[in-house]
């Protein structure tokens, strides 16, 4: 039972990752916090990149600094320096001016647009019991689903997402669920509309679990869209919208989560003392907890991915789809000191460079106990 409760806890925090760094970097289609970017804000959206872009800049000077000294000394330092000792410092200051352009964007865009209701921790938690109580409501209104346990582990997944305290998570999985329509209407008119918009899509995030392919099957998400205040004749474009964002955060998550499991079971080629059964087992464990898709789903049928491709390949063409898929696989096993050398020389068969494999081993313990937690 333990086992099982590990496995889904590291493939829903996988996925909270996963989904927050690309809402953070604006991928398309991970609609959830992008549609905290209002539809008027050119300016604003230009002034932060502008202060993101002055941000970026000082950082990358400031560490070219500390890295090889100022002026005249730092370009003599850096004529001097090993090539290897050079690629790896470029390496550090693109990596940390990109962070901090992004990080002060995201301030920007999302703090300025943030949601009033958040404004206060106690409010924040209030807002998202609400949310949580919305989803339950919508998981348990008594029709004829048949993919009942599918939806209760993605409201469980999107839960574990919430800003909130462990103990008061448990307590809302715990808690009796409510049919009170008038109180989601009055919480949906004190949340402005780009949360309403969030809530909509996580909405839709359950309905995918729930009926799988039965896409006709909306009567009761169009009654729960109603009473957060959209109106009939838009409704039906709004469930388009967050099925199309849920296709391309779906298909992107089966992905790595498929190569992960696939990691997994290469585990046992390098390392003897790992029982090839038991990382077979855990693969086949890990796949219980995939989101829902099917190109049924996905109306705008993307590219399907090619099991036949190598890793380097893949790494290649989309690094954080390996990125995520060793983070990952290799949360499913007891890591040591021996296993995470035999693990390094494993990912860097598979032409992951040095820095991202000591990044994915050096963070492995810490992600682990996030998992645990």
């Amino acid at each position: 039972m333990e086992e099982t409760k590990y496995v889904e806890s590291s493939i829903a925090l996988s996925r909270n990752y996963q989904e927050r760094a690309n809402c953070l970097q604006g991928v398309t289609g991970y609609g959830t916090l992008a549609s905290f970017i209002g539809g008027n804000m050119d300016y604003l959206d230009s002034f932060s990149e502008y202060v993101a872009l002055c941000v970026s800049k000082n950082i990358t000077t400031n560490i070219y600094e500390s890295q090889y000294g100022e002026k005249i000394k730092g370009f003599v330092n850096r004529n001097l320096s090993s090539s290897e000792r050079i690629d790896r410092s470029e390496k550090n200051r693109r990596n940390i001016a990109f962070l901090s352009s992004l990080l002060t964007e995201a301030g920007m865009k999302y703090g300025i647009r943030g949601l009033k209701v958040l404004a206060e921790t106690q409010e924040k938690q209030k807002y998202f019991e609400m949310v949580y109580f919305i989803l339950k409501s919508y998981l348990e209104e008594s029709d004829q689903y048949i993919y009942y346990e599918n939806a209760n582990k993605e409201l469980r997944k999107i839960l574990k997402a919430f800003p909130i305290d462990v103990k008061k998570k448990q307590q809302l999985w715990n808690s009796e669920s409510f049919d009170d329509c008038e109180k989601i209407s009055d919480f949906a008119q004190k949340i402005d509309s780009d949360a309403k918009y969030s809530v909509a899509y996580l909405l839709y995030a359950i309905h995918a679990q729930k009926y799988g392919e039965q896409f006709e099957n909306t009567h009761i998400l169009k009654k729960y869209y109603s009473l957060l205040g959209y109106h009939d004749n838009i409704i039906n474009e709004i469930i388009i919208e967050n099925r199309e964002s849920y296709a391309t955060v779906a298909f992107d998550q089966r992905r790595y989560l498929s190569l992960a499991r696939g990691m997994v079971k290469q585990f046992g080629t390098c390392v003897p003392s790992l029982d090839m059964n038991n990382l077979t087992q855990r693969a086949v464990d890990m796949s219980k907890f995939d989101p829902y898709y099917s190109e049924k789903i996905d109306l705008h049928r993307h590219s399907t991915y090619q099991p036949q491709k190598t890793i380097s390949d893949i790494f290649f063409d989309s690094p954080e789809t390996v990125i995520n898929a060793c983070k990952t696989a290799i949360s499913q096993i007891s890591l040591t000191d021996g296993l995470k050398e035999n693990l390094e020389g494993l990912m860097k068969s598979w032409k992951i460079d040095t820095d991202t494999v000591l990044d994915i081993l050096n963070q492995a313990d810490k992600y682990q106990a996030d998992i645990i937690e």
